[in-house]
């Protein structure tokens, strides 16, 4: 709203994973794509150039026409692994070997591939559940950032994360059931620390 949209660039990170294990000692795990777009639209020169920057700083970067299905794609990756493994203290490998946590990881992403769809976002694959159990392979060790925040008793991003993909779901009229509980157990242990 202040700057337009037609000024604006987004990135999308992809295949990374980061946790602070102490100050100044961040442990990192991936390391697989930049993915850059116009938020109204085609590759122009300006984003060319955005991309040579990154890629001269060693990033895999690529230039998208339509960054809004990179930025659903990752959505939905999200909402399948951080609240899960928040709610569970498991690792996103520990939920993909979980027959449990993985029933509710999985069905975050089946909800959010219908809201997506519903919302006309082209999507880049058909099985939602084959996709994310695909990127969470690639980061069997993450912790995803909403777990870390808890754990250091800072408010988490589940309103953005699966939050988003719950109201993105009411304007959709998308059911989003397992979302729903999901945000609501993020938000109660959030309270009961006294973060929220």
């Amino acid at each position: 709203a202040v700057l337009g949209p037609e000024r604006v660039v987004i990135g999308v990170a992809g295949g990374f994973g980061a946790s602070m294990i102490g100050p100044g000692h961040a442990r990192h795990e991936g390391m697989e794509l930049i993915r850059l777009g116009e938020m109204q639209g085609p590759i122009t020169p300006r984003l060319e150039a955005i991309a040579k920057v990154w890629s001269y700083a060693g990033f895999k970067v690529k230039c998208f026409d339509d960054i809004h299905q990179l930025i659903w794609e990752k959505l939905i990756c999200n909402g399948t692994f951080s609240a899960s493994c928040t709610l569970t203290g498991l690792t996103v490998g520990g939920v993909l070997d979980n027959d449990d946590a993985w029933s509710v990881a999985s069905n975050c992403a089946r909800e959010g591939y219908a809201v997506a769809r519903a919302k006309g976002i082209n999507l880049s694959f058909d099985d939602p559940v084959a996709y994310v159990h695909a990127f969470g392979d690639k980061l069997r060790d993450g912790r995803p950032s909403m777990w870390q925040d808890l754990d250091a008793g800072r408010l988490s991003e589940i309103d953005t994360i699966n939050g988003g993909i719950a109201a993105a779901g009411r304007e959709a009229g998308v059911p989003t059931p397992v979302n729903d509980v999901v945000i609501a157990l993020v938000r109660a242990r959030e309270a009961e620390r006294g973060i929220r």
